[in-house]
């Protein structure tokens, strides 16, 4: 009888282990429709991809959105998607040049696609899942005597690439009016204080002391959309509709480093009239101009991509790429602008 019991009680738990572990290999429903649906463009994944990878990807990393993103704000975006990026990801590959300026083809920028009812909880309770532990950052209780709107605007870089509430500042990054309602606090802060502790992304590291960290958080969350209109018909830039777009990834690496970071405001000709120039207080510089890049050495244009403009004495709305770039890849950007402004040596 005992024999009898304890080979039933074996039995038994053999079974249930075995099924618990042909259910650890069945995904939950949420991830199956992630892999179906958004892994074509999304990164879910924290491995080290180089930028040649990331300059063909179609959305930014997803790996660690439950530590970024609201779950009410989710559960209405996947929704009813709207655009957050202006200028799209990557905004490079939707831009044409004129005589006038860099424009962006409205017509070409990809829609989000919307899930169906049933699939947004599912894709929500999965997506929150996916979370990083924060990094620590250095934080005042209160910065009243920093004005954070003209840090924003004039002495820290951000305005180059972000608009706020007031539709001021660039398009070729993510919008943040309303930022409160879109991400964490907690992450928010993380991620201006180190962005390259979160993934590769097209956001320069800038040394913030604590009470200008905590000032520039505060307005982020603080900046609300002070316009009526439809985010699709904020004035973005002069729209045209028959480019054939995206433009292709360019082979060369050099030409695809200067159109992922440098294109935006100095143009992807390299003429001074990107799609943020219109947008900011200082003209970005012209380096197909003979007569601007003779007189700069490399070593003040290596200084200057890494350290920013404010290390040369120029305008800080120029961000530092050193904590982004390895200096392999900023030699190869000084190279480039040597050959697009006619500057470099003769062959």
């Amino acid at each position: 009888m005992n024999r009898k019991f304890w080979f039933v009680a074996m039995c038994l738990l053999f079974s249930l282990g075995w099924e618990a572990r042909a259910t650890d290999n069945v995904s939950p429903p949420g991830r199956q429709i992630v892999d179906q649906k958004c892994a074509s463009c999304h990164t879910f994944s924290d491995a080290d991809r180089d930028w040649s990878e990331i300059a063909r990807s179609g959305g930014p990393d997803l790996f660690y959105a439950g530590s970024k993103f609201k779950k009410e704000w989710l559960l209405k975006w996947l929704r009813e998607p709207s655009r957050i990026r202006p200028a799209g990801y990557l905004p490079f590959r939707y831009v044409e040049s004129t005589p006038a300026g860099d424009i962006i083809d409205g017509k070409e920028l990809p829609s989000h696609p919307a899930l169906g009812l049933n699939e947004v909880p599912p894709v929500v309770e999965y997506l929150l899942s996916l979370r990083k532990e924060l990094n620590p950052y250095p934080m005042a209780e209160e910065a009243t005597a920093i004005r954070a709107e003209v840090h924003f605007q004039k002495i820290l870089p951000c305005a180059g690439c972000h608009r706020t509430g007031d539709l001021k500042g660039g398009i070729s990054g993510p919008e943040l009016a309303n930022a409160a309602e879109r991400m964490n606090r907690d992450w928010l802060f993380s991620f201006i204080a180190d962005p390259e502790y979160w993934t590769k992304e097209l956001m320069p590291k800038v040394s913030l002391r604590a009470d200008q960290l905590s000032a520039i958080g505060e307005y982020l969350l603080h900046s609300e959309n002070k316009h009526e209109e439809p985010d699709a018909a904020r004035p973005i830039a002069n729209l045209k509709s028959d480019a054939t777009l995206p433009r292709p990834v360019p082979g060369n690496r050099a030409e695809m480093l200067y159109q992922m970071f440098c294109s935006q405001c100095h143009g992807i000709q390299g003429n001074g009239k990107g799609i943020n120039a219109p947008y900011m207080f200082v003209k970005p510089r012209d380096h197909t101009s003979f007569a601007e890049m003779s007189p700069l050495t490399d070593d003040r244009l290596f200084a200057a991509i890494k350290f920013g403009g404010a290390a040369v004495n120029k305008s800080s709305l120029m961000p530092s790429w050193g904590a982004t770039l390895k200096d392999a890849d900023i030699q190869l950007l000084v190279e480039y602008l040597r050959r697009i402004s006619g500057t470099g040596a003769a062959e």
